[in-house]
């Protein structure tokens, strides 16, 4: 998504913040679940751009377009919002009904395997947060690919620690089959 993209998004969060809704400094992380759904948000957006594009008369000029009329302010503000604001409400809602326990499932489950990880091996934290991130992201395993940055250590540790990552993320993550290509 594009700068405009950006802002709209900023606006989105201001607007929230200032309207009283959420506590101070509470952000709504609403962006995650537009960004999943961008070519709904895409269209949304278009549903307005391209109309009130077409009220402008412009050429393209090699520096700047060269605008010979323009809408004025009027379709800026004074346009039906029902799709944008149907839109929003839906991605607020998805934010709070889905994204914010999927995250808060994973910080626990990260948690646990983190904590169980490092008061049984003696590795770097880093390492353990890689380990944690690649076993999690691979639906409970380490790709063949992603062993040989681990290569140290033996196999057996590699294959408990799958087995503490999966049993972290128990609602996430199922044992692999090592045998069936990653």
């Amino acid at each position: 998504m594009d700068g405009n993209g950006r802002l709209h998004r900023f606006m989105i969060h201001h607007v929230l913040q200032r309207s009283g809704l959420l506590p101070d400094g509470l952000v709504l992380p609403v962006s995650a679940s537009i960004a999943k759904d961008e070519l709904a948000y895409l269209d949304v957006l278009s549903g307005f751009s391209k109309p009130v594009t077409r009220l402008w008369r412009y050429r393209r000029t090699d520096q700047a377009p060269l605008i010979d009329s323009s809408p004025g302010a009027r379709p800026y503000r004074y346009f039906e919002a029902d799709r944008e604001v149907a839109f929003l409400q839906k991605m607020i809602q998805t934010t709070i009904l889905t994204e914010i326990p999927n995250e808060l499932r994973y910080l626990r489950g990260y948690d646990a395997a983190f904590s169980e990880l490092d008061a049984t091996f003696d590795l770097p934290r880093s390492d353990i947060s890689k380990l944690i991130r690649m076993i999690h992201g691979n639906d409970g395993a380490l790709s063949a690919t992603k062993r040989k940055q681990f290569a140290h250590l033996p196999e057996a540790v590699i294959d408990q620690v799958e087995r503490i990552v999966r049993a972290a993320f128990p609602e996430d993550t199922q044992p692999v089959d090592h045998d069936k290509p990653s």
